[in-house]
């Protein structure tokens, strides 16, 4: 068997391969900003909101992101700790051997754990409007809870 034509065929192989990579790498990195909000979940959705419906200005876009990044930061933490109670809880509950009286105390503590995460839902709803100018509030209050209600839900309207 002749070696070149194999090696010619390589060759164009490895060129061809070699100019896909290019196109992705170029591909990706002039997606920039815009493909990371789209692929950023829940968070895109809102943006896109205060963006479109509210007219948020780029300053105000900004303020959000800040914000966003804080109450992500917040409510991982909150969580955390969330975690952290309820496993001590369950560790007095069978400390307690699941007596009465400790089963009642541990779903008392338990119903009473879930209204944090709301409570700071609430608030950072409260930081968004903030930013809010005074012709911006109208369109943010009677509409964010189309946005903000969604709770896991996909955008399936667009």
């Amino acid at each position: 068997m002749n070696a070149q034509p194999k090696t010619k065929v390589l060759i164009i192989i490895i060129g061809i391969l070699l100019i896909a990579n290019i196109v992705m790498l170029a591909f990706f990195l002039q997606g920039g900003h815009k493909e990371k909000r789209e692929r950023g979940g829940k968070n895109s959705y809102v943006f896109e909101y205060l963006e479109k419906e509210v007219g948020f200005s780029a300053g105000q876009l900004d303020r959000y992101d800040s914000l966003s990044k804080l109450h992500r930061e917040h409510v991982k933490a909150s969580f955390n700790e969330l975690s952290a109670n309820r496993k001590k809880t369950f560790q007095a509950l069978a400390a307690a051997s699941f007596s009465d009286s400790a089963i009642k105390h541990t779903a008392t503590m338990m119903h009473d754990q879930p209204a944090l995460p709301e409570l700071n839902m609430l608030r950072h709803l409260k930081e968004i409007r903030d930013i809010c100018t005074k012709e911006q509030l109208l369109r943010f209050d009677t509409g964010f809870y189309k946005i903000f209600g969604r709770r896991g839900q996909t955008h399936k309207e667009k």
